[in-house]
């Protein structure tokens, strides 16, 4: 059953990226992962430039702080995070 839902799993992430591929109009998925890794550091950088000072984290900071605020915001896109809430095994 794992190997079956794993295979789901990869099959559904390479028709995503393959989707992206064409959205792009790129040929081939190393294409795709050298234009996204671009945008990521693109993103980065305009993200460092646009935070002031104030927004940074000082090293005293309160525990309670959101240190995410610190962040730029294309941070968790190089990750692969896409903000949305993930899904829930039921069978576990």
């Amino acid at each position: 059953y794992a190997r079956r839902m794993r295979l789901r799993k990869q099959q559904k992430a390479l028709k995503t990226r393959g989707v992206e591929m064409l959205r792009h109009g790129l040929k081939s998925l190393d294409e795709l992962d050298e234009a996204e890794e671009k945008e990521c550091r693109e993103a980065e950088v305009k993200g460092t430039l646009l935070h002031s000072p104030s927004t940074a984290v000082s090293e005293g900071a309160a525990p309670d702080q959101d240190l995410f605020v610190a962040l730029s915001p294309g941070f968790f896109d190089c990750l692969g995070v896409d903000g949305k809430m993930p899904p829930v095994a039921l069978d576990s």
